[in-house]
């Protein structure tokens, strides 16, 4: 089964390994359909979403992308995932909240800064709106949640996403691993 953490060291391993071909690419909503499609495809997950073509399905299960380990219709999905391109806290705030309405056992949200030294202050952010409560009924006890951040120029300067998870009923996202994933 995929979890979380598996998701952030997937995600950031690619990123780096395919960072050349992603300098060209027209869609970044394309390139990262195919990622998704590609992680859960090596997790034996099937991946139905917007964007890319191939293996990707089109059609959006209420998220941007889902990823099922069962194909039969009415399958719940393993992960959920919701992915914000435009680079600002609110947009990123919206889809955050959606994502922590679904009942899955991982749940990711995917977002972009306009730096990398925004990360860590959006994710405290969040944080702290967390320790009021106002989202105590989206901690279900079994999900896993990621918060994966990249920003402006991170193709250029040899960046990485930025990954948080919440251990099982936490009200906190922790970095995940303790520093940000180099290049490679």
């Amino acid at each position: 089964m995929l979890t979380a953490r598996q998701f952030a060291t997937d995600l950031c391993a690619k990123f780096a390994r395919d960072r050349k071909r992603h300098h060209d690419a027209e869609s970044w909503t394309a390139v990262m359909a195919e990622t998704v499609a590609q992680l859960g495809e090596a997790h034996g997950l099937v991946a139905y979403g917007h964007g890319a073509g191939g293996t990707q399905r089109h059609r959006e299960y209420l998220w941007d992308y889902t990823l099922y380990a069962d194909r039969r219709d009415g399958a719940l999905p393993a992960v959920v995932i919701e992915h914000e391109n435009q680079h600002r806290l609110g947009a990123f705030r919206d889809d955050f909240w959606k994502i922590l309405m679904a009942n899955a056992p991982v749940r990711v949200a995917i977002g972009y800064c306009k730096t990398a030294d925004e990360r860590a202050g959006w994710v405290e952010q969040l944080n702290d709106e967390a320790a009021t409560g106002v989202w105590d009924a989206s901690f279900l006890g079994a999900c896993e949640d990621l918060i994966a951040l990249g920003y402006w120029g991170m193709l250029q300067d040899g960046g990485n996403f930025q990954c948080w998870v919440r251990p099982d009923r936490g009200r906190r996202w922790l970095p995940y691993p303790a520093h940000e994933p180099q290049a490679g």
